[in-house]
């Protein structure tokens, strides 16, 4: 049992898109019925997956504010990898992540050039109607502030790798560029796949980049480490990991 299961998920869907298998659970039956429509053609039976993405459906008889929530980088001219455990420290803090003037993406994958190591923009694997983004607006629609979303348009080099830490007092500690590809490898869906050439593309990523851990505490802790890091990269050198 996860820290989200107490929220009532009712459905539990597993789906393949571009020779990747993911879950998505959802407390919404209406939500549900959209996905097995949209991605009929996509959907895997009988397959056991973890819940990739959990969407949480506001229920609109009770008070105060409806809230969907999907569960699932970059100012200064700097663009960053992040460990998927930071994403939600980020994605609860909208207003201050725009203060900041951090830009987050609408994926939570990043495509990885084989051959150069730049992040590029992914193939798009799906298209949705505009029948069917229509019902899902009325499924979920927009309930306050909408916080724009960037999307990658050309191949772009990566300024920085961020990971999470635990077992150090300081916010933010430079790793090693070995630790921080082991921690893109580690998160890689296909290197099982790609294998070598898939760890050499990430060698070469990390090879220009500047690599460290943010300490995992509060919300504000994690931001304020992150944007820190992210106003220093590429203007003045992290200390040296040892």
């Amino acid at each position: 049992m996860d820290e989200l299961s107490h929220l009532g998920w009712v459905v539990h869907r597993a789906y393949e898109l571009g020779g990747m298998l993911f879950g998505v659970r959802t407390n919404s039956p209406a939500f549900g019925a959209w996905l097995d429509e949209v991605l009929s053609d996509h959907r895997v039976k009988d397959a056991e997956t973890d819940p990739n993405f959990s969407v949480l459906i506001g229920e609109g008889a009770k008070l105060g504010k409806r809230y969907h929530i999907l569960y699932k980088e970059s100012g200064h001219g700097v663009t960053a990898l992040i460990a998927p455990e930071l994403v939600p420290f980020f994605d609860q803090t909208p207003r201050k992540v725009e203060e900041a003037g951090l830009t987050l993406p609408i994926t939570a994958f990043t495509a990885i050039d084989l051959d150069s190591g730049e992040a590029i923009p992914a193939s798009r694997e799906l298209d949705v109607g505009q029948d069917a983004l229509d019902q899902l607006a009325r499924i979920a629609p927009v309930n306050g502030r909408v916080v724009a979303r960037g999307t990658l348009d050309r191949r772009t080099k990566v300024d920085l790798v961020c990971g999470m830490g635990y077992y150090r007092e300081d916010p933010v500690i430079p790793i090693s560029r070995g630790v921080g590809l082991f921690t893109l490898a580690a998160n890689a869906k296909n290197l099982p796949v790609l294998r070598k050439a898939g760890l050499e593309s990430l060698r070469r990523l990390v090879e220009g980049a500047q690599c460290c851990q943010l300490l995992a505490q509060g919300r504000k802790g994690m931001l304020d480490a992150f944007v820190s890091v992210v106003k220093g990269a590429g203007r003045e050198a992290l200390p040296t990991a040892t």
